[in-house]
């Protein structure tokens, strides 16, 4: 069986500039977006997705690939990760994306796979290339009102790179 990502959806979103700048605005329009890009890479990897956001329920704009998107409400996104972890055969079955270093530790305990939400998004870079990127804006998949603009793209480039710098 192959793994699925599990994503700390907040954690994540808050380190790409272009998205996190539109939460305090318009939450909604930040959610899907970023279902948009996530969509993307899984239909480009193959990996699905499992994507858990604080709070109650929004209506997305979805896009394709293999996602599944959670609202935590009433509890927080680390209590459903957190639960997710300790069912039986999560061992074999999940990827928990997050910096949150209570969840990654509750992996390790439970001996779950992690990847940071930094090297998550070099490997989305690394995934799509320029030329993938490029393909974004133009090949939205199912959702022909999605788009990806060229500040999003300059800042998550920013952010790969100062990554690599780091590493």
């Amino acid at each position: 069986m192959r793994k699925r990502r599990l994503i700390d959806a907040h954690n994540v979103m808050h380190k790409i500039g272009a998205i996190a700048s539109r939460l305090p605005e318009n939450h909604s329009d930040a959610y899907s977006h970023f279902v948009t890009i996530v969509s993307q890479i899984c239909l480009h990897d193959g990996i699905g997705a499992t994507l858990v956001f604080d709070g109650p329920k929004t209506d997305l704009n979805r896009s394709g690939g293999n996602i599944t998107i959670q609202f935590s409400h009433p509890h927080s996104a680390d209590d459903r990760i957190r639960s997710t972890i300790r069912q039986k055969g999560a061992r074999g079955k999940w990827i928990v994306i997050t910096d949150d270093q209570e969840i990654l530790d509750d992996c390790r305990f439970a001996g779950v796979a992690t990847q940071r939400s930094s090297e998550f998004i070099r490997l989305m870079q690394a995934d799509q290339g320029k030329h993938r990127t490029e393909n974004l804006a133009h090949d939205p998949g199912e959702n022909p009102e999605a788009k990806v603009n060229a500040a999003e793209v300059d800042e998550m480039l920013r952010l790969f790179n100062e990554g690599r710098d780091e590493a």
